[in-house]
Formats: C-alpha cells, structure tokens, sequence
C-alpha cells in the first residue's frame, strides 16, 4: 500500500540527495522488501544506503518506510505504476526553488 508519493524539498533530502528536490515514496513496513543486494545495505542514523556507491536507498521511519524511486532501474522508474506518482510537493517552505516559476506542474504544495 503506498501512503503517499511526494516531491520533498525539506534541507535533510536536499543535503542528501545533493539535489534541489527527491521523490520519495512511503509505504507500509511490511509492504517494503530489498529483492536483491541486500548484502550491499549500509545504514547511518536510520538512513540505509548502497555500500558501495553510498546511494541512500530507503528511511525507516516506525509506521511507514521511505524509499527512493530514482535509484530503481530507468526501466522500471519510466513504468511506475500510477499510485507512485508524486501526487504533492512537500516543505516548500525550504525549498531553493522559484515555486512560482519554475514548478508548473500542477501538483498540490504542502508546507511544513
């Protein structure tokens, strides 16, 4: 079940990221499962990234799990099916961006 799917702009994903905004995803605990490399799986503070390349690769976060669309293969991000869409834009307040101009998009904007 996916609980939402969101373009984040919060400094923590930006730093992170070393982006100006990421998609991230966030689904139920037990509706999340790494299918293969989880040998490679680091974690820092919560955060679990790939051991090799350091790519951060989901967030546990109690009640749902955050993971990152970008960092599937191009085949699969290109045919996400629709529930994995970002539906809003999420703290931006924070964001680096010109909201106004250059977020067109038509998404919802959350802020805090």
């Amino acid at each position: 079940t996916v609980l939402r799917s969101s373009y984040c702009h919060c400094e923590s994903c930006r730093r992170a990221h070393a982006a100006p905004m990421y998609q991230v995803c966030y689904v139920a605990p037990e509706d999340f499962e790494i299918t293969a490399g989880k040998e490679l799986i680091k974690w820092h503070r919560s955060r679990h990234f790939c051991g090799e390349c350091g790519t951060k690769i989901y967030n546990p976060l109690g009640h749902r799990t955050g993971f990152f669309p970008c960092t599937l293969e191009e085949d699969t991000q290109h045919n996400l099916p629709e529930k994995f869409k970002p539906k809003q834009h999420v703290h931006v307040e924070e964001s680096v961006l010109d909201m106004k101009k250059c977020m067109r998009d038509g998404l919802a904007r959350e802020f805090g």
